[in-house]
């Protein structure tokens, strides 16, 4: 398929041993923890993280590649810990008990990051937190700021002295409040994905920001799916020719592959990146 690395998903649907099985992985309404009682119910210290499936990616990885740990962490909470509205009601509500869970659950990824950067498989984190919708972030930038952001700090020097590099996924629009001045001067994030040309596509994103991290991705995924071949393998050029020239840039979606993108289309960028010289 032309990747350059081979994600390792730690998702947590598929990581936590013993870890209860809600009703739906994502639950917009409540969620396992809905107050101090299903706190202190919950079995912390009964679920265990599955790195099986790291091990057997170690067994066929080719000389001079690397995986990438993929996880999330602020939407875990969103859809499946708290639940999507008492999340925002708990923050009003009993913002105690909701800094306790984010110091839970966050410490728990932070212990999974510092697990796998000890291999020498593993060349980055990537960490996925959906913080926005295409006109604001989901909570208020001071949010973001004093609960979050030292996390996020937390991953990156975990890497950082490591040696490996720390890779950050978010949709929405983090850019009205710079909540990305944050991940990039504070969190000292190496590579952002997720572009949608609605918000910023990717080759904005290259001229303001490129000399600071690098940009993942950008070929949005509506234009991928809606474009011709001759528009598509035009567009796909000019982001290149655009992105290229700052030696941070690697071409892919704007976001995941979604099931929907004409397998044709997704040959069409595979075959772009493999031919285009600089």
């Amino acid at each position: 398929m032309g990747f350059d690395y081979v994600p390792i998903h730690f998702w947590i649907q598929n990581t936590y041993i013993g870890f209860p099985q809600p009703e739906t992985w994502i639950n917009h309404n409540t969620g396992l923890i809905s107050g101090r009682e299903a706190f202190e119910a919950f079995p912390w210290d009964e679920i265990s993280i599955d790195y099986k499936p790291l091990d057997l990616a170690e067994k066929y990885l080719p000389d001079g590649m690397k995986l990438v740990a993929v996880s999330g962490d602020f939407q875990d909470l969103l859809d499946v810990l708290i639940g999507t509205e008492s999340f925002f009601m708990m923050m009003y509500d009993d913002p105690v008990l909701l800094d306790e869970l984010i110091q839970r659950w966050f410490s728990a990824k932070l212990s999974l990051y510092e697990t796998v950067l000890a291999r020498d498989s593993v060349g980055a984190i990537f960490t996925c937190a959906d913080l926005g919708s295409k006109n604001s972030t989901l909570v208020s930038p001071e949010f973001i700021k004093t609960k979050l952001i030292s996390w996020y700090k937390k991953y990156g020097n975990a890497a950082h002295e490591a040696g490996k590099m720390f890779w950050f996924h978010c949709c929405g629009n983090i850019y009205k409040q710079n909540v990305i001045e944050l991940l990039i001067d504070e969190a000292r994030i190496d590579a952002f994905h997720s572009f949608q040309d609605v918000i910023l596509p990717v080759t904005e994103f290259v001229r303001r920001y490129g000399k600071r991290v690098a940009a993942f991705g950008g070929i949005d995924l509506d234009k991928l799916c809606s474009l011709g071949e001759k528009e598509l393998r035009q567009l796909i050029r000019s982001t290149l020719d655009s992105c290229m020239a700052t030696g941070r840039y690697a071409l892919g979606t704007g976001n995941s592959v979604a099931s929907y993108v004409p397998l044709k289309n997704w040959l069409i960028l595979l075959e772009e990146a493999g031919i285009y010289s600089v």
